[in-house]
Formats: C-alpha cells, structure tokens, sequence
C-alpha cells in the first residue's frame, strides 16, 4: 500500500510539473500591431532614403509599406528619377519587394493629375519646353 500511495504521489507530482511546462512554453502573446509598427519603419526608412537624395526631389512621392512591400505612387521629373527612386527603396534593409507606381510630371500634366501648384506649374512648363512641337 505504501508503494502504491508513493507511485501515485509520483504521478501526481510529474503531471502538475509537465502541465506547468506547457504553460510557460507557450511564451508571451505576440503584439496584434507588430506588423503596423514594422510597415511603419519601413515606410519611414524609404522616405527618408528618399528625401536624403541630393540628385532628385522626390517630395511628390508617396510611401506605403505591407509586411515589407513598399509602394510608390505620386510623380517624379523623369524616368531616371523614377528608376532612382525605386532603387533607393529596394535598397531599405526591410524591403522585400517595390511596386512602383510613380509617373511622370508631363504625363501627369496631361492626365490633369497635379493639383495647380507652383511647383507642379514649373514643372508642366518646363516639360513643355522640352517636348518638340507637334504639328
């Protein structure tokens, strides 16, 4: 009888230590916004690779981020800047892919997708100047 009440005072003591196991390997809740806070370093880390760029002015592009797709839409002065700019956000340690939807100010001007602002007037102005005369 001894035995008995030792083997299951031994059952008894491995279950409660195995179920406390279980319960403290399940680890801590994860964060519901995790995700949030790391598209937004993203989109913070492109924007300001962008914005240190000393070649173009990319102050005309927008940045979004979803688990570590970048993308990029408003306008840029020209192809090579568009090139430039997603370059520059492929190149973001947490970019995993870029989805470049930038255009460019003359096909903007002539869509009528620019909000008339000086700067977006110089630009349809100077994009005129370089465009030949179509006749």
């Amino acid at each position: 009888m001894n035995n008995s009440r030792r083997n299951l005072r031994t059952l008894a003591l491995t279950a409660s230590c195995l179920l406390a196991l279980a319960a403290c390997s399940t680890g801590p809740k994860p964060n519901p916004n995790a995700g949030l806070i790391n598209d937004q370093v993203t989109t913070d880390r492109v924007e300001l690779a962008l914005k240190s760029d000393q070649g173009f002015d990319f102050s005309h592009v927008r940045v979004r981020s979803d688990k570590g797709r970048v993308f990029l839409s408003g306008t840029v002065v020209s192809e090579k800047a568009r090139a430039e700019a997603e370059d520059k956000a492929r190149k973001v340690n947490s970019v995993v892919k870029v989805e470049n939807n930038l255009s460019m100010w003359e096909n903007s001007v002539k869509l009528g997708n620019i909000r008339d602002t000086a700067s977006h007037s110089e630009a349809a102005k100077d994009s005129e100047k370089t465009q030949p005369n179509k006749k």
